[in-house]
């Protein structure tokens, strides 16, 4: 009898180092994992780091010139709307000789594959340069509402669809 006490609680302890290896992977999510077990935080409630907004001191700021300021964007799911919008001469100045959009993404943000895939788009057309950043940050933002998995970059474990 005392053999099958050793057997159960070997595997107990055997599911429980296997949660807390899923659970207690990194910093956010254990303190999700707190959150939601005290009843702090609802499921619907949780929000992926890369959508929490920024710092005001750290917002995109959309220009025209180095003088004009259309809009202070503070979160992701904005830039993409506020690309939508500018002026062509907007995009033009964000995307000549340095990719403005990629650098925030990527330095403020930290969504490191988002701004590599923004990064590799060119400055063509301002039209339609404008429509490929919107569909790649769309597709971006879409990723992460999903819950699809992230990239293998950095401190991220998971890998995107081939497709992305």
């Amino acid at each position: 009898m005392p053999m099958k006490m050793h057997v159960v609680t070997g595997s107990v302890r055997m599911v429980i180092q296997k949660l807390s290896a899923l659970v207690f992977k990194d910093a956010y999510k254990n303190e999700v994992y707190t959150e939601l077990a005290s009843g702090i935080r609802k499921p619907k409630d949780i929000r992926h780091p890369y959508l929490h907004p920024v710092h005001k001191d750290s917002s995109f700021k959309l220009k025209s010139d180095h003088d004009t300021v259309i809009q202070e964007i503070h979160q992701l799911e904005d830039l993409h709307k506020a690309i939508e919008r500018a002026p062509p001469e907007a995009i033009v100045f964000h995307m000549n000789e340095r990719n403005d959009f990629a650098n925030w993404i990527g330095d403020v943000v930290g969504y490191q594959i988002l701004s590599q895939k923004v990064n590799e788009i060119e400055l063509d057309e301002p039209e339609r340069t404008r429509w490929k950043l919107v569909g790649a940050l769309y597709k971006g933002v879409y990723l992460i509402k999903a819950r699809r998995p992230e990239p293998e970059l950095g401190m991220r474990t998971e890998s995107y669809p081939d497709n992305f």
